[in-house]
């Protein structure tokens, strides 16, 4: 009686001889939904609230007055906010699926909001550099943006769109996002590059016509060399 070898080599899994399914998008829109409340919360309790120094109404009238500014910029942050989160979930809506990609910039795109509470915090500090405060705050909103729009166009090239996604949805929600790169980053100062210690095109030219150096008093006035006063009657000098 002859034996047959039915030994056989374990078959390769499907994923090997097919294309590996990309990952749902359900728990990156969940967490993303969880992070952005965090924000938002972390926002609210920032705001300043009356303390026992405000005795009265009309102390906490003074206080409320006094700290205005950080209230109009926790509506102003909180209205980015809000409006980067519709952005997001009326284009996850039309996605089937997640490329590595896609989540990296995802991810970016979440740091930046978690980052908005302290450039919100930062810009209406009581530090002397409100140009660099303000940069800060602008440059985070844009580069927002911008980690959105890299998501987007991840989604596309991935193909990761289903199918009955509007064009003028897409459409209309990328344009948001440019809008919003645009206003953040002309908003930047135009000499914002003297308060990074860059030098700007302005300063340069002005340097190229004046060569000489510049030392700058306590008021940025050119210090000026106190010149010798002419002597009366003075001998004239003979060489040898």
């Amino acid at each position: 009686m002859s034996t047959h070898d039915t030994t056989t080599e374990p078959a390769e899994p499907a994923e090997s001889a097919e294309r590996i399914a990309p990952a749902s998008p359900e728990r990156l829109i969940y967490f993303s939904d969880a992070v952005v409340a965090i924000a938002i919360t972390l926002l609210a309790l920032e705001l300043p609230v009356p303390g026992a120094e405000a005795h009265g109404d009309s102390g906490v009238q003074h206080f409320l007055r006094e700290h205005l500014t950080e209230y109009v910029a926790f509506l102003v942050s909180f209205v980015a906010i809000a409006m980067q989160w519709m952005l997001h979930q009326r284009v996850f809506r039309y996605v089937s699926g997640l490329s590595g990609g896609a989540i990296r910039w995802n991810l970016l795109w979440l740091l930046l909001i978690v980052v908005t509470p302290f450039t919100t915090k930062l810009l209406t500090s009581e530090a002397d550099a409100f140009r660099i405060q303000f940069i800060a705050y602008a440059a985070g909103q844009a580069l927002t943006s911008l980690a959105f729009r890299l998501t987007v166009a991840d989604l596309r090239r991935s193909g990761l769109l289903r199918p009955n996604a509007p064009r003028s949805v897409i459409a209309e929600t990328l344009a948001w996002a440019d809008a919003t790169i645009v206003t953040f980053t002309v908003s930047i100062p135009r000499r914002a590059g003297h308060a990074l210690g860059v030098p700007v095109l302005g300063a340069a030219a002005a340097d190229a016509e004046d060569p000489a150096p510049r030392h700058l008093t306590g008021r940025g006035r050119p210090a000026t060399t106190p010149r010798a006063a002419p002597t009366r009657n003075q001998p004239p000098t003979h060489g040898t």
